[in-house]
């Protein structure tokens, strides 16, 4: 798993390349930790070249939802593949967290809230 931040306006963009699963989860909890610890409270999860995420993802998403909430902020997803789309509908994610079809809709998403 790659992992590249991009920071436009106050909107933190990470970009996923690669699976997030057990075995890299931390990893990807501490970068987004870290992104919360900067002062980054709207965070866009580009998951175009992210074919796969399992439990322990999901687990993260939610820790930082719960930490973004309270801080007034948000965690929200652009470009899912079909695979992890099917995830986040199965488990229910989907009702959980906004999903936008582009990054752009995302960045318009917090740009009028």
């Amino acid at each position: 798993m790659i992992l590249k931040d991009e920071l436009n306006d106050s909107i933190a963009i990470l970009s996923v390349d690669g699976k997030i699963d057990a075995t890299n989860s931390q990893e990807f909890e501490l970068h987004i930790k870290k992104l919360i610890e900067n002062g980054k409270h709207k965070i866009l999860v580009n998951m175009e070249l992210c074919p796969y995420v399992s439990s322990a993802a999901l687990r993260v998403f939610i820790v930082a939802a719960k930490n973004l909430k309270h801080l007034s902020g948000e965690l929200v997803f652009a470009v899912m593949c079909k695979q992890v789309t099917d995830v986040f509908e199965i488990s229910g994610f989907s009702r959980l967290f906004k999903i936008f079809q582009t990054e752009l809709d995302a960045q318009n998403y917090f740009v009028q809230k």
